[in-house]
């Protein structure tokens, strides 16, 4: 419509900075968990269908995320200047 007014963008009340957490997740933290959660699927499905080989196949899955979000957790204290891990 001519002359009207654009629509405003953004929400309608601003966010008070104080009430955001800090939710960030470095790459390493966000793949490690994925890949716990995949292995996690992975290890739980072998079970219910008797695969010793998938269940197995889970397992590793699961250290190799867990140790991929350990890193990622290393990092991200790095980054933020703590000395110890979340």
């Amino acid at each position: 419509m001519p002359g009207a007014a654009p629509a405003a963008y953004g929400p309608v009340f601003p966010i008070d900075p104080t009430l955001q957490k800090e939710t960030d997740m470095n790459p390493n933290q966000i793949k490690g968990t994925l890949k716990n959660a995949a292995g996690k699927l992975r290890r739980k499905a072998g079970e219910a269908t008797g695969s010793t080989e998938q269940q197995v196949k889970g397992a590793v899955d699961q250290v190799k995320g867990k140790t991929q979000k350990a890193v990622g957790d290393v990092q991200e204290a790095v980054r933020r200047g703590s000395r110890t891990p979340h």
